[in-house]
């Protein structure tokens, strides 16, 4: 192998993907609300153990946050069988020469930020 890192190759040569990443929760507005509401701190304690109202709200949370966890996972989610395409999953690919975002079925492209890094 001629290359200084394994897998990654020069940009005038050739295309390779660095890393594929999932987006969290917090990549959506419905995950950023309830992160707000997490933060809130008003409470008191009982036997030493803090009840604040964010706590609560975390509690309360849990169902719609696996939901969307999974719904975010599901490629072809709610026609699992009839394959109908979930708008809400996608995935960030970072490559040697841009920042892709694909959905993970089909690899189509549904965004994309291309860039050089020079480094002097």
């Amino acid at each position: 192998m001629t290359q200084p890192i394994a897998g990654v190759a020069p940009t005038g040569i050739q295309e390779v993907t660095v890393m594929t990443v999932w987006p969290s929760l917090s990549a959506t507005a419905f995950g950023r609300f309830w992160g707000r509401l997490f933060a809130i701190e008003v409470g008191f304690r009982i036997f030493g153990v803090p009840l604040t109202i964010g706590r609560l709200m975390a509690l309360v949370s849990i169902p719609f946050m696996l939901a969307l966890y999974f719904l975010m996972r599901l490629p072809r989610f709610p026609g699992v069988i009839i394959g109908i395409k979930n708008p809400w999953c996608w995935v960030y690919r970072l490559t040697n020469r841009r920042v892709v975002v694909e959905n993970p079925v089909w690899s189509r492209d549904q965004g994309r930020v291309a860039g050089s890094l020079r480094f002097n």
